[in-house]
């Protein structure tokens, strides 16, 4: 993907998509840019698992986090996310028994999974 690069050097996601032998993205941003791989993929870690309720910490170093899907006993399972914090946490009125699976998926389509029976 296209990054745009910082005064010190970190790389901000922008996108983009090959089209042929081009890398084609939009921005209003002049920067400097440059064509990172990310194969890295997201970091799960389970907080909190106590009465209920779910707490988990992600984070993903390079293209950031895309999207999040958990499911309990296969049914789709909402959670709260707190993007600025990187925290995603069940409500508390749910009662939480069977299999849970959680889903994250960064911007370079790299996926973590966390599984675990309650």
């Amino acid at each position: 993907g296209i990054y745009g690069m910082t005064d010190l050097g970190d790389l901000q996601y922008v996108g983009g998509e090959w089209e042929g032998n081009e890398m084609v993205f939009k921005t209003r941003d002049l920067v400097r840019y440059t064509i990172a791989t990310d194969t890295i993929p997201p970091e799960i870690s389970l907080i909190k698992s106590a009465k209920g309720k779910l707490v988990f910490k992600i984070k993903d170093e390079l293209s950031g986090i895309h999207s999040t899907h958990a499911t309990l006993n296969g049914n789709w399972f909402l959670m709260n996310y707190d993007a600025k914090r990187g925290t995603l946490w069940s409500d508390t009125e749910v009662n939480i028994s069977g299999k849970f699976t959680l889903s994250v998926k960064d911007n370079a389509s790299n996926i973590t999974r966390f599984e675990a029976e309650y």
